[in-house]
């Protein structure tokens, strides 16, 4: 137990931080035991302000709380608080080590959005917002072993759904009425007493073991290129790799969505699989793109596709970074595309080789460490002849692959046709300039076209009224034609406008002169009501509707009125005292100062108002 000083609030008792406990649970059970409640205040004695809003499994502001709590914190070091009470191990193994120390720089001062903008939740569409979960068996445990229960790490990992430890389907906390942001710390309940249930297959517990397995295997940060080449190994060795030496990324989605039945009843099952034009994309984004932030459940599943469990993956991972420390400084080493003789090779003699016709390109590839497709690239830029050969496309082809292009066809309908693959179509694009920007102009001649009919379509259609309405409905052709034809839409649309009525002008003096009258008739009402009541402007205006609030500076007379008949305390007490004095003159002759106070029903009495109660019985015959 600590005693520290919190601004001018004490902490009487710090309790322990339990097994597999949230930091944001921690924090809810100090503000408990310490009558703090869980609402505002308690945020603000926590971490000085009202405004935070401390997140569930990614805390933040850490900074401000060491500032006002150091001493009653569970651990001394930030990294290890961050270590053991949230999810920060599951997230930086697919970090690098430049974004995982900006990570750990905004958990310090930022709030808990930077950090999931950081991580790319947001952008991954998985969901940034995690519910309250909790296991029925754990909170039966908890409380006997230590007389209270609280929210668990392991319950709140993305994705999962059952409880490692029983096997249970998780339950989730609604939030109440005035939700977090009246209530930012919620305690656990108790379950509801509903039966608990099992999950309908094998897959969601695999998955939970291994979410949790990566949470506590508190693996480093993984360089990209290594957890790049790791997955590209396994693959390969997987017998995924085409004649090309290149990975078969549709076969891979293929038996990923096999091995996993389609991802039958998991929740993020739509997000995975994505289109039926690219299904699986972030499979090749977790090879090829290493840099991109994806969401950890997509490296889950590679894992447990290619390796099975984290304890191989991670031997994975350590034998392919000791094979770079182990070339890395070598002298010998070139960078892949790079030869000696390239890094050798100034531009201008580059310039005369590519004008040399003695040399072919193969020739000058091989002096200058380029490509072939370069030098071929180069050479027709400088409308060089380049000798065609039996694998290269003709010129007959290359004819028809410029006028299929002109048309307009798909690119994957010009390579069948044409008897060539996609990627000639691409190059052939690169070389025609001109050829490219004619496909260009008429594809986007050919969508304008397309877009107007149908947002002019829209606009047609029955029971549709105003642009509002259209809108909703073709939301996509209006984005793209205010975008990329704006003068067009507006001019369209101007017949299509609902018309609006305008309101007419507000006759400011008969609404003057009718609520003047109408003010008298409730001061009249008020001066006869028994026992008498303080007529202020909140009562006088009470009955008149609420244009008796709306611009009192066009109302000159009413805003007169209501001055002056507005009472002070003063003039209300000494009106009340009156009434007490002729109410009791009619009941009864013997008139004390005692008497008229009690008939009054005043609680404050000034010196001044008993003075002038004494006066008036005086006057009394």
């Amino acid at each position: 137990m600590y005693r520290a000083r919190l601004a001018s609030t004490t902490i009487c008792y710090t309790p322990e931080l339990l097994h597999d406990e949230l930091l944001y649970s921690w924090l809810c059970r100090l503000a408990i035991l310490n009558a703090w409640g869980t609402g505002r205040d308690a945020v603000r004695k926590i971490f000085g302000g009202r405004t935070v809003t401390p997140s569930l499994t990614l805390p933040s502001h850490f900074d401000a709380m060491n500032e006002r709590c150091a001493r009653a914190l569970p651990h001394d070091s930030f990294a290890d608080l961050m270590e053991v009470s949230t999810l920060l191990p599951y997230h930086r193994p697919f970090l690098d080590h430049e974004r995982y120390a900006q990570l750990m720089e905004d958990s310090r001062s930022g709030n808990s959005l930077d950090l999931k903008l950081r991580l790319g939740l947001v952008a991954n569409r998985f969901g940034i917002n995690t519910p309250h979960r909790f296991c029925p068996a754990c909170v039966a445990e908890d409380i006997e072993m230590n007389g209270c229960h609280y929210w668990h790490r392991q319950h709140h990992l993305p994705g999962v759904i059952c409880c490692v430890r029983h096997s249970l389907q998780l339950q989730q906390q609604s939030i109440p009425k005035e939700g977090l942001f009246g209530q930012p710390l919620m305690y656990p309940g108790l379950p509801s007493g509903e039966e608990c249930t099992t999950p309908e297959c094998g897959f969601q517990f695999r998955f939970a073991q291994l979410s949790a397995d990566l949470l506590l295997a508190a693996l480093p940060p993984i360089n990209n290129a290594d957890r790049s080449n790791v997955y590209r190994n396994r693959l390969s060795a997987k017998g995924f790799q085409s004649s090309r030496r290149s990975l078969d990324y549709r076969l891979v989605a293929t038996e990923v969505r096999h091995y996993f039945a389609d991802f039958a009843n998991f929740q993020h099952q739509s997000r995975l699989l994505q289109t039926a034009r690219s299904p699986l994309r972030w499979i090749e984004d977790l090879v090829e793109r290493p840099d991109r932030s994806l969401h950890p459940i997509c490296h889950l599943l590679m894992i447990d596709f290619l390796f099975g469990s984290i304890a191989e993956f991670s031997l994975a991972v350590d034998a392919e970074r000791s094979s770079r420390e182990a070339t890395r400084g070598s002298a010998h080493t070139i960078p892949r595309g790079e030869t000696k003789t390239s890094l050798q090779v100034p531009g201008l003699e580059i310039e005369h080789l590519l004008r040399n016709p003695s040399l072919s390109c193969r020739q000058i590839a091989q002096q200058t460490g380029k490509s072939v497709g370069t030098i071929v690239k180069y050479r027709r830029q400088r409308k060089i002849e380049v000798k065609e050969r039996r694998k290269f496309v003709g010129a007959q082809t290359r004819t028809s692959i410029g006028h299929d292009l002109l048309s307009g066809l798909e690119l994957q309908s010009i390579a069948l046709r044409n008897g060539v693959s996609v990627q000639t179509i691409y190059r052939e694009l690169a070389y025609e300039k001109d050829t490219k920007l004619h496909r260009q102009r008429s594809l986007f001649m050919a969508q304008l076209t397309s877009r107007r009919d149908r947002w002019m379509g829209v606009l047609k259609t029955p029971g549709v009224e105003g642009i509002s309405k259209a809108r909703s409905l073709g939301f996509s052709d209006y984005a793209w034609l205010y975008r990329h034809d704006r003068s067009w839409l507006l001019t369209s649309n101007a017949q299509y406008r609902k018309s609006v009525s305008k309101r007419g002008t507000v006759n400011w003096p008969a609404r003057d002169q009718e609520l003047c009258s109408k003010v008298l008739t409730r001061m009249i009402l008020l001066l006869r009501a028994e026992p008498p009541m303080r007529i202020s402007v909140a009562r006088l205006c009470s009955g008149l509707g609420q244009s008796s609030q709306w611009r009192r500076d066009k109302l000159p007379h009413f805003k007169a009125l209501l001055s002056r008949f507005s009472e002070t305390p003063e003039s209300f007490r000494i009106r009340r005292v009156n009434f007490a004095i002729d109410s009791l003159v009619q009941r009864e002759s013997d008139i004390k100062l005692w008497k008229i106070q009690r008939a009054a029903g005043l609680r404050i009495w000034p010196a001044d108002l008993i003075a002038y109660a004494q006066r008036r019985i005086n006057e009394l015959p």
